[in-house]
Parts: structure tokens; C-alpha cells; sequence
């Protein structure tokens, strides 16, 4: 009978522990000015791009590498200015070597797959 309640007791605390699991980035979003990162835990943190387009996201939980790579402007910004997103390549990295790719706008990754995580 011991043995049955050490079991159980076991089983319990196994069962309640509660496993940590890796709040990764989401979704990214970009203009001509900011990029915003959203994580899966729901965080979102922001960045100003007018400082360089690669750095460490300023004042977030989630401290990742960010590098962006600007490769033109979007033909319906002279029409719609910040509302549209240029076109670019986002890289998010952690220390762990962990690389999450995105391409702006969104609309781009449809054959890339958005958030692709390499």
C-alpha cells in the first residue's frame, strides 16, 4: 500500500510540474521607420530603425539580434507612406543560434513561409 501511494504521489507531482516552454517571435511587422516584434507569449517589442537596421531589441524580455536588410521601397509608398511596409529581409537571432527569417511586406512569404525557423 505504501508503494501505491508513493506511486501516486509521484504521478501527481510529476504531472503538476510545470515545463518551460521557448517563447519564440511570432510575427514581424515593418514600415519605413519601426519594426515591431511580436512573441508567442504575446509580448510585442519595438524598434526604431533610424538608428541602423541591425542591433539588440532595445528594453524587451526577449533580447534577440535583429538585422534588416532593406532592399527597395514599396511602389504604393509614394500614394500610402508608412502604411505600407518596404521590401526587406529580417533575421531574428538568439544566443542559442537559433535564426528566424521573415520577409516584408508579409505578403512576400507565402512561398518562404513566414517564421521559418532554421
Amino acid at each position: 500500500m505504501k508503494r501505491f501511494a508513493l506511486l501516486v504521489a509521484c504521478a501527481t507531482l510529476t504531472a503538476c510540474a510545470v515545463t518551460p516552454t521557448a517563447v519564440n517571435p511570432d510575427r514581424v511587422t515593418l514600415n519605413a521607420t519601426r519594426m515591431t516584434v511580436l512573441f508567442t507569449d504575446g509580448t510585442s517589442c519595438r524598434v526604431d530603425l533610424a538608428a541602423g537596421g541591425s542591433g539588440i531589441l532595445p528594453e524587451c524580455p526577449h533580447p534577440l539580434r535583429y538585422d534588416v536588410e532593406v532592399q527597395g521601397a514599396n511602389p504604393l509608398a509614394p500614394l500610402l507612406g508608412d502604411l505600407v511596409a518596404p521590401y526587406a529581409l529580417i533575421a531574428l537571432s538568439d544566443g542559442a543560434g537559433r535564426i528566424w527569417h521573415y520577409r516584408s511586406p508579409a505578403s512576400r512569404d507565402w512561398t518562404f513561409g513566414e517564421g521559418r525557423d532554421d
